[in-house]
């Protein structure tokens, strides 16, 4: 009688947790909880891979925006909106990186 020693296949592991996979031949994930987290973290990477390239023209018209965005009410006179540059720029709003804005002279 011989004995033939096949090799033991190994059972196929979470692509998320490590965790034994048991069922379908093929499965990638131990439950949907896993494949949600995995595909959830790849694109966390993949956004921040991107936000190292964006250039400094597109930061700081974000930056511009949510310090516009913030202080709208306190801006907020009238029909329209007013604060003074300077006091714009101590909340670090830089003018050079303005998308849009409406000019008026007033006079007194």
């Amino acid at each position: 009688m011989t004995l033939t020693l096949e090799p033991k296949q190994e059972q196929p592991t979470c692509n998320y947790c490590g965790k034994q996979l048991h069922g379908r031949v093929g499965k990638k994930y131990y439950n949907v909880d896993c494949k949600n987290n995995f595909n959830s973290r790849i694109r966390s990477e993949l956004r921040s891979k991107e936000n190292e390239f964006f250039p400094k023209a597109f930061n700081q018209i974000k930056v511009n925006y949510r310090i516009l965005h913030t202080y709208r009410e306190k801006l907020e006179v009238g029909n329209g909106l007013y604060m003074e540059m300077k006091e714009l720029v101590k909340f670090g709003f830089d003018p050079d990186f303005c998308t849009n804005a409406y000019l008026s002279l007033i006079h007194i």
